[in-house]
């Protein structure tokens, strides 16, 4: 039997089983290289999948918050990202104490709380040790790290929408004729097309100033109505062209609002109107003086008709089922005047209706009208600070008169003839109620 004696330096010298040594320090590399790929890529997929439900979140809750509670809102908010988070350990990563409402300064882009606010919201999402809910690894926990911290956060604000705040929008074909003067910012829009003839002027956008131009939108620009000599003969028409599609669904809620009306209640009663119930009208020609200011009204006529004659008349809400004629030179300031009648000239004017007060958009003194029907102004119209909401469609020549600070909507079509002038008023309040507003993603 032979013995082989290893001696210390020999022992130190002898480089059997150094491979093995070598493959366990290789698997070890090879495992941690491995862990990086595989846990990393992973972390990577769940901090993804917190950002896109924090933003759905956030851009719920903002949207629900607009007419419900916080309460409602976050509730809402949360049922739409359930199914977002399909693992268990991610039902937790957003709660209801992860919603704070506040408000957004966009000079130092700086998000506040503020209770009861309704401009802005922050949603947080959170994969963590300290929730009990971290993203655990697939490998890199064989060599003591267990899991990975993610967390995610989103910010949202409410913000105007360009061109729901004035200019020309209709969900059917809007026609434009010859001869008008379209103003920075002013927007022409049809989800249908739109239909432009000649000798139309469109101010120019001028970045060096930071000043945008008159715009000429539809979902698909090539559907534009022109005539051939149309880019020549309308000074900047090819760098108004634009593409878009807005939601008008802001008409469907006229009921509401005018129903609201009808109560001297809601965002669009003027703040010269007293909040009471309102006072029954029944007469079926009106003079300023036959009407009170400072009050709600209504006037109910079994589908007949009411005129308003000539002269300046301010002041007060009235809501009625009639077709409204008004007379020529009628001019409504602080009035708001809604009609259930559905005919195609439910609101109608001969010749010079005007909308508000010519003021150089000084603050106030617009009108508004709404109608689950039509609205045709025959001539002479003009608008400083006005509202024109119908169902159906709407009609107005204005033959040389300004149109300054001008919010149009039909769902039906839009005809505006020629020679008017218009532009953006940025002073006008009573705009900013009627303007369509949406989340926007901030962080």
């Amino acid at each position: 039997m032979n013995i082989r004696m290893v001696y210390p330096r020999r022992f130190i010298q002898d480089e059997n089983g150094s491979a093995t040594v070598l493959a366990l320090f290789f698997c070890l590399i090879i495992l941690i290289i491995g862990g990086m790929a595989v846990d990393f890529q992973k972390r990577q997929a769940d901090s993804q999948y917190l950002q896109n439900a924090a933003d759905s979140a956030a851009h719920a809750a903002l949207l629900t918050r607009q007419s419900k509670s916080e309460s409602v809102a976050i509730s809402e908010a949360l049922k739409v990202v359930r199914g977002m988070l399909p693992r268990k350990n991610m039902q937790e990563a957003i709660t209801s104490a992860d919603f704070t409402f506040g408000t957004w300064d966009y000079d130092t882009r700086t998000f506040t709380p503020a209770p009861g606010a309704v401009d802005a919201v922050r949603v947080y999402a959170g994969m963590t040790k300290d929730r009990g809910n971290s993203t655990p690894n697939l490998l890199l926990y064989m060599i003591g790290f267990d899991s990975f911290n993610v967390a995610e956060d989103s910010i949202q604000v409410l913000k105007r929408k360009p061109c729901s705040f004035q200019g020309l929008l209709a969900e059917g074909v809007l026609t434009i004729d010859s001869g008008n003067f379209f103003g920075p910012s002013f927007c022409l829009h049809s989800n249908t097309y739109v239909s432009l003839r000649t000798n139309n002027y469109f101010t120019a956008d001028n970045y060096a100033d930071k000043i945008l131009g008159s715009k000429v939108s539809m979902p698909h620009i090539e559907k534009l109505d022109i005539p051939d000599s149309a880019y020549s003969s309308n000074t900047n028409l090819e760098g108004a062209k634009a593409e878009g599609w807005y939601n008008l669904s802001s008409l469907d809620e006229l009921p509401n609002i005018i129903t609201n009306l009808e109560l001297g209640v809601g965002l669009f009663v003027p703040s010269t109107v007293l909040l009471k119930a309102p006072t029954p009208l029944t007469l079926s020609e009106f003079r300023p003086s036959d009407i009170a200011p400072g009050l709600a009204h209504r006037h109910n006529c079994a589908g007949g008709k009411i005129i308003f004659k000539s002269g300046t008349y301010e002041d007060f809400t009235l809501v009625t089922d009639c077709q409204v004629e008004f007379s020529s030179n009628v001019i409504l300031k602080n009035v708001v005047i809604a009609t259930r009648n559905t005919s195609a000239q439910a609101f109608y004017s001969s010749s010079g209706l005007q909308l508000g007060v010519n003021d150089d958009c000084a603050i106030g003194g617009g009108a508004t009208l709404l109608s689950l029907g039509g609205f045709y102004a025959n001539a002479n119209f003009s608008a400083y600070g006005g509202v024109v909401w119908a169902r159906g469609d709407i009609y107005f020549h204005a033959r040389a008169k300004k149109i300054e600070g001008l919010s149009m909507k039909t769902q039906g079509s839009l005809t505006a003839t020629s020679e008017a002038e218009m532009r953006v008023c940025e002073t006008s309040p009573i705009l900013g109620k009627y303007a369509e507003y949406g989340p926007r993603l901030m962080q």
